[in-house]
């Protein structure tokens, strides 16, 4: 059967189509609304600057055919446009044209009524076929309910691509925050660090009372209560966040927490779930940090960690340079030093040069009138170990030296 909304659309109804010319101020229904090039009326409108321009209804129906009332966005900085079926504020003000025609006015839209008080979408049916479970619904709001559905659809007409999510939870708001939400879990939280509240949050643990916290959160976590129940910030189990923060602690639990690099005698960094200060958090599932035409400059006054579950890959076309007192290989217990490969190679052609004197005697060694076998047997082998050394310590590139890397 058809269902309509007395009560919400009656504030409608009450504005008629011969009305709205000598009226300000009054509410409108959504038809349509002109969001790309593909509307039937983006040239007619005047093309781009269409865009955001939304046909009403004045009056208590729904009919895109007929009705081509149309009124702009009142604010030109911000595109909060409205969803098909939701009620927005319509003003009647001047337009381009009013200094040449002093009578001549468009009408321009305020955002979106806050019917169901959702982020999500704020839409009311108009004579719609209602399924059971939606006439429910709905005559539970006409009763004096708040709107909770409980499927994962409604027959409310909200546009060509809007799919209603029952899972859009609300952020809760405490004292003095502001608040920037989008209609998919993604948000912006200007709050502060507040102290024994009735429902806890996951920031206010340490500092004072009122400390600034900004928030920005993109895709919230998984729950199993309902879409019209709030919800704050959880950097560990939303998909992307933003911490900004100045006394707070904020638990934010690590992928990769391997220290073995550090012994006990290191300064070492506190865990991120255990620091309080300023400090900003960055957690997602990916993370790139890329300049596009310049440089990524990493500077702190402490520590720069880097630990990965898997390993750590270091590419550079060129060069990569460590300026440093002390480099660790292999294992922060490494105790073996390395040898100064120049420096070794100038002590081996000193030796070379001795080597070659033995072998060469060796070689011809006597014990007055008789050879000596031991040492006429080695020589020639010694002879050709020098000779090979001697190759190999050659030239300004000696082959037993690496080409890359270096030390002092």
């Amino acid at each position: 059967m058809k269902y309509g909304l007395p009560g919400i659309s009656n504030i409608v109804s009450s504005t008629s189509t011969t009305k709205i010319e000598s009226q300000i101020l009054f509410p409108g229904r959504v038809a349509d609304i002109i969001l790309d090039n593909s509307h039937p009326l983006f040239n007619e409108r005047g093309g781009w600057n269409s865009i955001g321009s939304l046909i009403f209804n004045p009056n208590n129906t729904f009919n895109r055919d007929t009705v081509n009332t149309v009124a702009k966005p009142l604010f030109p900085n911000i595109k909060l446009y409205p969803l098909i079926n939701e009620l927005v504020i319509i003003i009647r003000l001047p337009n381009s044209d009013n200094d040449i025609t002093p009578s001549s006015f468009d009408y321009y839209y305020f955002p979106p009524i806050n019917i169901w008080n959702s982020q999500h979408h704020n839409a009311i049916p108009y004579n719609s076929i209602l399924s059971p479970p939606q006439q429910k619904d709905y005559q539970q709001v006409e009763g004096g309910s708040v709107r909770r559905v409980t499927d994962n659809s409604t027959e409310i007409n909200l546009g060509s691509t809007f799919q209603e999510k029952t899972n859009i939870y609300p952020l809760l708001s405490y004292e003095g925050d502001y608040i920037l939400e989008g209609r998919w879990g993604n948000s912006i939280r200007f709050g502060s660090t507040v102290k024994n509240p009735s429902i806890k949050n996951n920031w206010s643990d340490e500092g004072n009372e009122g400390d600034p916290i900004t928030i920005i959160r993109n895709g919230q976590r998984r729950l199993s209560q309902p879409g019209w129940e709030p919800t704050t910030e959880d950097i560990n189990g939303d998909d992307s966040s933003i911490y900004l923060t100045s006394t707070q602690k904020v638990p934010l639990f690590p992928s990769s927490n391997i220290k073995n690099s550090f012994s006990n005698t290191d300064i070492a960094s506190e865990d991120p779930q255990v620091y309080k200060g300023n400090q900003i958090l960055l957690n997602s599932g990916r993370l790139i940090f890329n300049a596009k035409q310049d440089s990524i400059l990493l500077s702190s006054n402490k520590i720069i960690h880097l630990s990965a579950n898997k390993a750590v890959h270091i590419d550079a076309t060129d060069k990569i340079v460590m300026d440093t007192k002390e480099v660790y290989l292999g294992s922060r217990q490494a105790s073996e030093r390395l040898v100064k490969g120049d420096a070794f190679v100038l002590e081996l052609k000193k030796l070379v040069v001795a080597l070659e004197g033995l072998s060469k005697a060796c070689t011809t060694a006597q014990a007055g009138p008789f050879p000596i076998p031991g040492l006429n047997t080695i020589g020639p082998s010694l002879e050709a170990a020098v000779k090979d050394l001697k190759k190999a310590i050659a030239g300004p590139n000696p082959k037993i030296l690496s080409k890359d890397v270096k030390t002092k």
